[in-house]
């Protein structure tokens, strides 16, 4: 047995004038046996059945909006099995180092992680999995975030790993990604629809820079 955390993004790091408002951050916390993934998988299968043939992994930003209704219609039956803390990052706040992806990431991460970590099961190893990042830099500078943290929070001699997988090949960290999608749609484009679905396993929803204009 473990505590697990499944971390993902959404939005962008760009500051110009086609970069997103908010960037938000996601974590999804479950315990073994994961019931929503096993379910997931067989949905999966049952999608491709139905008619989408080239379905080899769910994307939130990318999926069809039916594939999108099956996805979140499954994970609303299993909201007891999951809980979601969700950090806001309105950009425009963000000054001087924050403005560049490499400083931005991992201070939001660290934001994201720290209040969660005290509420963890202390006698169970913690398990934290991210996507692959884009940049080298920037996954060594997350995992090094998550470890600092940890190594505050975490009793002494606690046990953790940070592991870093595609998320294609995760359907944990598809589910995050879902998730974290369906909280930036609410904030980015005024569209609660998805967010309605899951808002009952929404544990926190904090806002990084004090109190911005939604």
């Amino acid at each position: 047995m473990a505590n697990y955390l499944f971390l993902d993004e959404a939005g962008n790091f760009d500051f110009g004038p086609s970069g997103t408002r908010y960037l938000v951050l996601g974590s999804v916390a479950m315990r073994r046996p994961f019931a929503p993934t096993r379910e997931l998988l067989d949905l999966k299968y049952d999608l491709i059945e139905a008619g989408n043939p080239h379905l080899s992994h769910f994307h939130a930003s990318e999926d069809r909006q039916s594939v999108r209704d099956a996805f979140l219609g499954l994970v609303g039956r299993h909201l007891r099995d999951i809980s979601i803390d969700i950090l806001v990052v309105e950009k425009s706040w963000a000054l001087g180092d924050l403005r560049t992806p490499d400083h931005l990431y991992p201070w939001a991460l660290a934001k994201l992680l720290e209040p969660l970590l005290p509420g963890l099961d202390p006698a169970l190893p913690i398990q934290i999995f991210t996507d692959r990042l884009p940049l080298n830099r920037r996954r060594e500078a997350a995992e090094k975030v998550i470890k600092s943290a940890l190594a505050d929070l975490v009793p002494s001699g606690g046990d953790f790993q940070v592991i870093h997988h595609e998320s294609r090949t995760n359907l944990n960290l598809q589910l995050a990604d879902y998730v974290t999608w369906a909280a930036f749609r609410k904030w980015e484009r005024n569209d609660s629809r998805s967010y309605d679905l899951i808002s009952r396993a929404i544990r926190s929803e904090r806002l990084a820079f004090g109190n911005p204009s939604q």
